[in-house]
């Protein structure tokens, strides 16, 4: 399969394709990433994308793989009259269809590429049934999974986090009927915030102290909406994948308790790795215990 040219092709058509991927992927994984920060790159993602779905682009990408198969001695050509051809179905010959039957797809296809040199024919047949299929699915599936929509209620979210009433108008929007907000009333409530924190440049650790249910009801809720929106769900399958290392066969009888101890110290490792081991000896030696460590 390795020394087939299809093998080859899908080969660097996708290194080319998910190198550009791994950018944003690495960009969503970070654990400080919100939608708001990353739409400019995914933006720039699908302009990429869009961009390189182009003869010259694949121009560059063909060479490549011409060079590579035929240091390897691979073949791309294509089999132009191999199949059998089709043929139109009896019961529509007495027939004026509107539409291509497959006897027409299939005899346009071969003499396509019939009537083209070898060099060329692989060139376009690869082109157009490989690298543009691909870009199309690829563009396509990145602004299905993130929609206008959604990337303005992500700027929404990061703004209304900076207490830009403005700004976060889509996110406002979005949740006003469904959490029963009075849009007068959050703004005010905002600007009052604002006020209260005088600050320039603050994060929603300045914010969270200062917010009153019972004062700002309205940015209460919505905040707590905006904070429980996740980003993606690498956060969660890191944490799976934390467990089933922590509770594997040969550590099939640790408890509840000191299994969620243990996975919170190895998830949030940047906060434990911060604690000085000899403080805890320390404390854990002033304990009352049986045994005399002293």
């Amino acid at each position: 399969m390795m020394k087939k040219g299809t093998f080859i092709v899908f080969l660097f058509l996708f290194q080319d394709i998910l190198t550009k991927i791994n950018i944003l992927s690495t960009q969503l994984q970070s654990k400080k990433a919100t939608l708001g920060n990353s739409v400019n790159l995914i933006n720039g993602i699908i302009k990429t994308f869009e961009t390189d779905r182009c003869s010259d682009k694949f121009k560059i990408i063909w060479k490549d793989i011409k060079e590579f198969a035929d240091n390897l001695d691979i073949s791309l050509d294509i089999s132009k009259s191999s199949k059998r051809k089709k043929k139109e179905p009896t019961h529509l010959s007495d027939f004026c269809v509107s539409f291509k039957t497959g006897e027409a797809d299939d005899c346009s296809s071969i003499i396509k590429y019939d009537n083209m040199p070898n060099d060329v024919a692989n060139f376009e047949y690869w082109k157009i049934n490989a690298y543009f299929k691909i870009m199309d699915c690829v563009i396509n599936g990145m602004k299905n999974r993130f929609s206008l929509e959604s990337l303005k209620i992500g700027v929404g979210v990061d703004n209304f986090i900076q207490l830009k009433y403005e700004e976060s108008i889509e996110f406002v929007n979005k949740y006003e009927k469904i959490l029963n907000i009075s849009p007068e009333r959050l703004k005010a409530e905002m600007i009052v915030l604002k006020n209260m924190i005088n600050k320039e440049n603050y994060e929603i650790y300045d914010i969270i102290p200062v917010v009153d249910k019972n004062i700002f009801p309205n940015f209460y809720k919505l905040l707590q909406t905006a904070l429980t929106i996740p980003i993606s769900s690498a956060s969660c399958e890191r944490s799976f994948s934390v467990m089933r290392r922590i509770k594997n066969w040969t550590r099939n009888t640790m408890t509840n308790d000191r299994f969620t101890n243990l996975s919170i110290l190895h998830i949030e490792r940047d906060l434990s790795h911060a604690i000085e081991s000899e403080n805890v000896l320390n404390i854990f030696s002033e304990k009352h215990r049986r045994l005399c460590l002293i």
